[in-house]
């Protein structure tokens, strides 16, 4: 009896779209080092359709998740020093990373 139920339920209430956790990408973790002087790339997760805003020292950018659950911004060349903490918010939640050296 409970099988019905739950064909109905999805299909009367649709999903509105990919619900994950804010996080970043697996290649940023505490104590990493970023390359000085060069553009790069930040990654990760977080709820489709909704925004992220990522910040490094004084950089910040922001970004649209994409219907699978990734996002991605693009920082400048930055100069070396740190220690830093990345951070991204989607207004919800917060992730960061501490300890996050330009060199």
């Amino acid at each position: 009896m409970k099988l019905p139920f739950l064909t109905v339920a999805l299909t009367t209430f649709p999903f509105s779209g990919l619900c994950l956790a804010l996080e970043f990408g697996s290649a940023f973790s505490p104590g990493m080092v970023l390359q000085r002087e060069a553009a790069f790339t930040v990654t990760g997760k977080g709820t489709s359709g909704g925004k992220v805003d990522v910040s490094l020292g004084s950089q910040k950018r922001s970004a649209k998740v994409e219907q699978d659950g990734h996002w991605r911004v693009e920082f400048p060349a930055m100069k070396a020093g740190g220690p830093f903490s990345l951070v991204a918010s989607d207004g919800k939640e917060t992730a960061s990373v501490g300890d996050v050296l330009l060199g």
